[in-house]
């Protein structure tokens, strides 16, 4: 029996060369190796501002912070995503209305967005999922009508574009994961990007205490410098380990996502014409990421659960995810704003279907048929 995990990390031997370099400087927290990581990833994203941090959590939570909204603003969030994005928002000081999905493309629908807007909504939170862009025009529109803020959350979206735009720079913030299983892994570590100046030097400071000098740059000083703190600010930097994985894996971008492309086809080309399952559409006029491959089953046409259907299949050697359960109807949720599952039927009714099927760059054509013809075989 072939054991297929959901997901399986590989690293180049540059990224353990560049690690053992960052552990025998000697200079271990947020340094040279951080700052250029913060302009690869900038030159990558056409020269908008990077600034390195701990996560996509983080990220999300300092661009709240960053945009200086009154506490009790309203912040729009698709039910559709992971709870980071919901309790970063309740972390700043604001109130999260939750807005429901497309279920054909799974990302924020603008006519849920529309009717949640009220007069105190000041942010929209755009969830790109699985590499699959959100429908930006529509966003921006609504954004730009209501005089909103918009956030992409691209924890999904790496290498996504929209109409020619990179993810992460169409909004006024963009906050990117590199937790271990994203298409880019710096283990953990997530990046914000702005093309707003004044944002990313705000980040910059919240980022490490509020503390206007940050120590790398102070010890290249030949003389004491005392600093200042100019914000009650986190303990959020991305350090020089992380960001040494990080410069080394930026090489590996298109090749990467080029491998992913065509294990995501191969599942496309092997479930696009049977009844049995339904394929997740893609945003026109966009590039997707190839971070994960999520199918839709059609329950009626197969004789068990979804859940009974990744028991089975993990009984075969095959691990598989969920993405995701709405995030309303986790248990804070329904017992802090008594939300039920009729208030969102349409996420819960999506989510009852999909089931995430194993994607990454080393795995072989030969586990893959395995996972597509077992599969096959357990629905009946």
């Amino acid at each position: 029996m072939i054991q297929v995990p959901f997901f399986k990390p590989s690293l180049s031997n540059k990224a353990i060369d560049n690690v053992t370099d960052a552990i025998r400087s000697g200079w271990l927290t947020t340094g040279k190796y951080t700052q250029t990581f913060e302009d690869t990833f900038s030159a990558y994203k056409k020269g908008i501002y990077s600034i390195g941090l701990t996560s996509c959590t983080a990220a999300l939570h300092l661009a709240m912070i960053a945009l200086e909204l009154p506490k009790g603003s309203e912040v729009i969030v698709p039910t559709l995503t992971f709870p980071s994005t919901a309790t970063m928002a309740l972390h700043s000081g604001l109130k999260v209305v939750f807005a429901d999905i497309d279920p054909d493309t799974l990302t924020l629908s603008p006519d849920e967005v529309k009717r949640k807007i009220t007069p105190h909504t000041k942010v929209i939170i755009a969830v790109h999922i699985a590499g699959n862009m959100c429908n930006m025009q529509s966003l921006q529109e609504i954004a730009e009508k209501h005089n909103l803020f918009l956030i992409e959350d691209c924890a999904h979206a790496l290498e996504s574009t929209y109409q020619g735009r990179d993810s992460g720079s169409i909004g006024d913030v963009g906050a990117f994961s590199f937790y271990a299983t994203k298409n880019l892994t710096t283990a953990e570590g997530g990046m914000l990007t702005t093309k707003n100046p004044q944002i990313a030097h705000k980040v910059k400071l919240l980022r490490s205490h509020g503390i206007d000098k940050e120590i790398w740059k102070r010890r290249q000083s030949t003389a004491y410098q005392q600093y200042d703190v100019l914000y009650p600010g986190f303990k959020y930097n991305m350090f020089d380990i992380q960001a040494a994985i990080g410069i080394a894996e930026m090489e590996n971008i298109s090749l990467n996502h080029e491998k992913r492309k065509i294990l995501y086809q191969n599942y496309e080309n092997a479930f696009a014409q049977d009844p049995r399952f339904e394929l997740v559409k893609i945003q026109p006029n966009s590039t997707h990421a190839y971070h994960l491959f999520i199918l839709k089953l059609n329950l009626d046409a197969i004789p068990c659960t979804r859940d009974m259907l990744m028991f089975k299949l993990k009984e075969r050697g095959i691990e598989t995810s969920v993405h995701f359960f709405p995030v309303p109807l986790y248990s804070y949720y329904k017992q802090t704003f008594g939300y039920t599952e009729q208030d969102f039927m349409i996420s819960y009714q999506t989510y009852l279907r999909l089931i995430s099927l194993p994607l990454y760059p080393d795995l072989s054509l030969e586990a893959q048929e395995y996972v597509i013809q077992t599969l096959k075989e357990l629905a009946g």
